[in-house]
């Protein structure tokens, strides 16, 4: 028996270690992926490309200043007067680069004149350049361009031929005559320290690239094997796709990793600025949270496991003990087993009696009601009064509603809900049977629609639609050869129903008031209706008949 019991154990704490680690799975883990899907949006819609355009807009700041500056220079009077002078004094050409570089704090700044082909800088002439000089290309490179500036990467001869980015600007006349170029220069090592500072500061990787993905300027952390996004396997078959005027957010997948990705072209440079966010980082929070929830699942786990061991064990005890104690009283209970076989015979026989009172009240109450209905007719048929003819007939009436609902409700099996439009047919049926229409004439059109009510509102409703009809036929068709009686019963929603009784009668008196009224019947209506929390309208025009509208709520 105790190895029963042990093993029985054992299940229950396995079953209830399942469920509960199961549970917190599954709420850790829907709770994750909901918090990562909310991330991942919130990272295409907003966060990155809010950071994209604060990114371009220190761009703008630290890197395509130096163009706004080679344009104030090409358009400096200073400088187009000095060349169309004949470039006589060096010292002021010299002074002059030397205030630019030093006030713009660029690395340097310089000067080709077209008519000498000298270079100035800030410590005077550097050299002539030449045609035949490869270093010097990029100078008849810039007198063919259309555009009127450049910005390309080359060593400066000046400073040590350190790469540097140079912004090269077309000079003009006053005329629109080609006067030479000027511009100003910035170190590559300063340009991606400023990169660098980017990726610390927006905590994102940034690169730039040209029109043909060559890789211009990358942080120290970009690997230094990699030219060009063409030749990085991830982004190899989108490269194209990337590398177009619009901007563009998109993922892939970088080693496991999900790489958000955000181009934008900066037409001042004609260079595209690639943005990345690992969504590692991003995430580390989440996967905390769930780790910690992990962990809040196995103390949970363990805890109930001890509570549950606690109580088992003391259940256990408290078992054995009973069972000690039932051992002891079994031969007492064989000895109490013939009285208690007695008892309940004894109570089955009650039961058996409790059945047959309930069949006899039943038949006592149709009884009594039937006797009430002949005793009606028969007082009705003594009196030659016509008031007393009519209490008697609303009287009997009544009688006969409440004896159709004893019939219905006493074979119903379940009294929660009762089939209403059945019900209701049946009842107006029966007063239409009842009453004398032989000299009336009377069109009547019903429809109902089938529905359940409860018990509790079916009573009452079934009392006011009978005090209705019954005043239809008193008020509307005692001086009318000719009439019509229309009853509908239809639900509005599914938490209103909607009772019209309608007739083409005399109509009621001018001025009336149901709640003013002495009509016994009226009053009747009255407190059903606030008994079933209705509404009830009534209209009436002289000569045109009577709509009584019942609007009330289904349980």
């Amino acid at each position: 028996m105790k190895k029963q019991l042990a093993t029985q154990k054992s299940k229950l704490l396995v079953a209830l270690s399942l469920l509960v680690v199961a549970g917190f799975l599954t709420t850790s883990l829907v709770s994750f992926f909901v918090s990562r899907s909310s991330l991942r949006y919130q990272i295409h819609t907003s966060s990155l490309p809010l950071t994209s355009e604060n990114i371009y807009s220190e761009i703008q700041r630290d890197l395509l200043r130096p163009v706004s500056i080679t344009s104030f220079m090409a358009n400096d009077t200073f400088l187009r007067d000095w060349i169309l002078n004949g470039e006589k004094n060096v010292d002021q050409i010299s002074h002059y680069l030397n205030e630019i570089k030093t006030k713009y704090n660029t690395v340097t700044s310089f000067f080709i004149s077209e008519s000498t082909r000298n270079y100035y800088y800030a410590n005077g002439i550097l050299k002539k350049v030449s045609p035949e000089e490869e270093r010097d290309i990029w100078y008849f490179r810039v007198r063919k361009m259309k555009a009127d500036y450049e910005i390309n990467v080359d060593p400066d001869m000046a400073n040590k031929d350190a790469m540097t980015i140079f912004i090269n600007h077309k000079v003009y006349d006053y005329k629109g005559n080609y006067l030479g170029a000027a511009g100003v220069g910035l170190t590559i090592s300063e340009v991606i320290t400023l990169i660098d500072k980017y990726n610390k500061k927006y905590n994102r990787d940034i690169y730039f690239t040209d029109q043909a993905g060559n890789i211009l300027l990358c942080g120290h952390i970009f690997p230094k094997t990699v030219k060009n996004i063409h030749q990085m396997e991830d982004l190899a078959s989108i490269a194209d796709t990337l590398l177009t005027t619009n901007s563009k957010i998109l993922n892939y997948s970088r080693k496991h990793h999900t790489i958000h990705l955000s181009t934008l072209f900066i037409p001042e440079l004609n260079w595209f600025l690639f943005v990345e966010q690992t969504e590692q980082r991003t995430i580390r929070n989440i996967y905390h949270a769930l780790i910690i929830n992990l962990l809040f699942c196995a103390l949970i786990t363990i805890v109930v496991i001890v509570l549950t061991t606690f109580s088992i064990n003391i259940y256990q005890k408290m078992n054995e003990r009973q069972q000690l104690e039932i051992v002891q009283q079994h031969d007492t209970l064989i000895d109490k087993n013939t009285e208690l076989e007695k008892a309940l015979l004894e109570k089955s026989n009650a039961l058996n009696l409790n059945k047959l009172l309930m069949r006899e009240m039943n038949h006592r109450v149709k009884n009594n009601l039937s006797v009430i209905q002949s005793l009606l007719r028969l007082q009705s048929a003594k009196t030659h009064d016509a008031k007393s003819k009519s209490i008697l007939r609303e009287s009997e009436n009544r009688v006969r509603t409440i004896t159709n609902m004893h019939q219905m409700l006493s074979t119903q099996n379940d009294l929660s809900k009762v089939n209403a439009s059945r019900y209701i047919q049946n009842l107006v049926d029966d007063l239409v049977s009842s009453t004398d229409l032989q000299t009336s004439d009377i069109e009547i059109k019903t429809q109902f629609q089938k529905m359940n009510l409860d018990l509790d509102q079916l009573i009452p409703f079934s009392l006011i639609l009978n005090e209705l009809i019954t005043n239809a036929f008193k008020y509307a068709f005692t001086e009318k050869k000719k009439g019509r009686l229309e009853i509908f019963l239809h639900p509005i929603n599914k938490h209103k129903i909607e009772l019209i009784v309608k007739d083409n009668g005399a109509g009621l008196p001018e001025g009336f008031n149901i709640k003013n009224t002495t009509s016994l019947g009226m009053q009747i209506i009255q407190l059903l209706t606030e008994q079933i929390e209705g509404k009830l309208t009534i209209t009436s025009k002289s000569g045109q008949g009577t709509a009584f509208n019942l609007v009330f709520k289904k349980k």
